[in-house]
């Protein structure tokens, strides 16, 4: 464990809970990664702020290392997906492993990463927004 990363999650999170106005959204389904905490020695998840286990596929292991030390780091985030630039998270390893693999036999690495969502908005269309920064309202 990074203390130094957890201490700034830790404060991130207290941040979201000040901004959320009342509970987040409920999810429509529940995660595929609800039974990691059973696995995990750590502290219990914040259902109030939204906080889940989640998968995020990088391509290479230096990146891993490097999300490790640093954090994500939002502003690099590229444009152009599927639902405009952000960072990309899901329940699924598969999912996780197909967008960290680039194709060409070179590593891949999936991540699972403790999350605060905060106030989600669900898709249920799948209508691309690749020009959102953030989810309408």
């Amino acid at each position: 464990e990074n203390s130094l990363r957890w201490r700034a999650y830790r404060l991130k999170t207290e941040s979201v809970r000040k901004e959320l106005r009342e509970l987040p959204s409920p999810l429509l389904t529940p995660l595929k990664t609800a039974e990691v905490q059973d696995f995990l020695q750590c502290n219990k998840l914040d259902h109030t702020v939204g906080e889940a286990w989640l998968f995020h596929g990088v391509s290479s292991s230096s990146a891993a290392i490097d999300i490790g030390d640093r954090g994500f780091i939002t502003h690099l985030a590229e444009p152009g997906s599927m639902f405009g630039a952000g960072l990309y998270f899901t329940d699924d390893f598969c999912k996780a492993a197909y967008y960290a693999n680039r194709g060409d036999g070179s590593e891949a690495v999936v991540l699972l990463c403790r999350v605060v969502l905060g106030d989600t908005f669900p898709v249920r269309d799948n209508q691309p927004s690749r020009n959102a920064v953030r989810p309408p309202r």
